[in-house]
């Protein structure tokens, strides 16, 4: 699991109370302070956090241990995240609640404990909050700070899914996949994958991938399999990229073209997956001795466009983003405990699989 995020610099910590204090008027509203880390602007954003939470707004609390975690706008600080999620929690806040119990996770400004996450996640998947619950399947899944059991953790994931979780569209799809606590059924799993891949998902555009390159729950289509591996590759999916590279080797579902092939293993190489980076250095060396030292360049190049290019379609969105006309968000200032909140947050945090 990783700090992930339902927006990918700063100024020191030690000079934003200074500025705060030399700039009142700014971000006197927790719409305003949101607003302000919407569009980017970090440095009001934190101020207008870091006063409401020192009043004790759960909200602005839990966004500023989010600032604190992401390193936006100050730099990275779990143990400084951790005290503003914990005091955010502790007045009831169910997205508190569920990022506290992923630094504890992922041990985090706090040692390691799975049973203390599980027990947080709990808490807020009861109050419906849609992240804790999609966290809370996956500790079942897992088998971490719970005994695993794949139909607790199918449960959580459906109530999770209800409320349009991406990530537990695609862990419910995997389920059926792979038969873990259903039946399997591929029909099934073809269902749940498509929607989270038309939805942007990386990894469950190379799993839909995979079901049209198998044959199951679809008519085996290589075509349609190279179609959401690319989609898939351009999310910088390590795994994608490698088998891009071997259909684009052996002809398969896109014309046969080396240059092609050696690029996308040329990017699956760096894989943080192990095995996917030595099958990459495997293939990339069979595939480079068919091919001139200037066909490998010309290969190479193609690669850091497409590394590259991720990047700038993000940029890009988000350019258009800030040239849009914001309207403040309209809720209160504050949050009563123990609501099934859906309270203004950056993003999402983390994102177990």
């Amino acid at each position: 699991m990783r700090i992930a995020t339902i927006l990918l610099i700063g100024l020191t910590a030690m000079f934003l109370p200074a500025i705060a204090g030399a700039a009142p008027a700014a971000a006197q509203t927790f719409s305003q302070a949101f607003a302000a880390y919407e569009r980017g602007d970090y440095a009001t954003a934190y101020r207008g956090f870091r006063r409401l939470s020192e009043r004790g707004n759960a909200r602005a609390q839990n966004n500023l241990g989010l600032m604190y975690a992401k390193g936006r706008g100050v730099p990275r600080d779990d143990a400084q995240a951790f005290r503003w999620f914990r005091r955010a929690a502790e007045q009831g806040l169910a997205a508190a609640q569920d990022n506290l119990g992923i630094m504890y996770s992922e041990g985090r400004g706090v040692p390691r404990d799975e049973v203390e996450a599980v027990r947080l996640y709990r808490r807020a998947a009861g109050k419906g909050y849609a992240s804790a619950q999609f966290h809370l399947g996956t500790k079942y899944s897992q088998g971490r700070g719970v005994p695993r059991d794949y139909a607790e953790a199918l449960r959580w994931y459906r109530r999770a899914a209800k409320k349009g979780d991406v990530r537990a569209w695609f862990n419910i799809g995997i389920a059926y996949a792979k038969g873990q606590g259903v039946p399997r059924d591929d029909a099934q799993a073809v269902r749940w994958l498509r929607r989270a891949a038309g939805r942007g998902d990386a990894k469950a555009q190379f799993s839909y991938g995979i079901m049209y390159s198998e044959g199951r729950g679809v008519p085996r289509d290589d075509v349609e399999a190279v179609r959401w591996f690319h989609r898939a590759a351009k999310q910088e999916n390590a795994t994608a990229r490698y088998l891009l590279g071997i259909m684009y080797e052996k002809g398969r579902g896109v014309q046969r073209d080396l240059v092609r092939a050696y690029a996308w293993l040329y990017l699956a190489k760096s894989a943080s997956d192990a095995a996917i980076g030595s099958n990459a250095e495997a293939a990339l060396r069979r595939v480079g001795r068919r091919m001139t030292p200037d066909a490998r360049d010309r290969a190479r190049k193609i690669a850091i466009v497409e590394a590259l290019r991720p990047i700038d379609e993000r940029v890009k969105r988000l350019m258009k983003q800030s040239s849009r006309p914001r309207k403040p968000p309209s809720q209160p200032s504050s949050s009563a405990p123990g609501r099934d909140e859906s309270e203004n947050a950056p993003e999402s945090f983390g994102s177990d699989r």
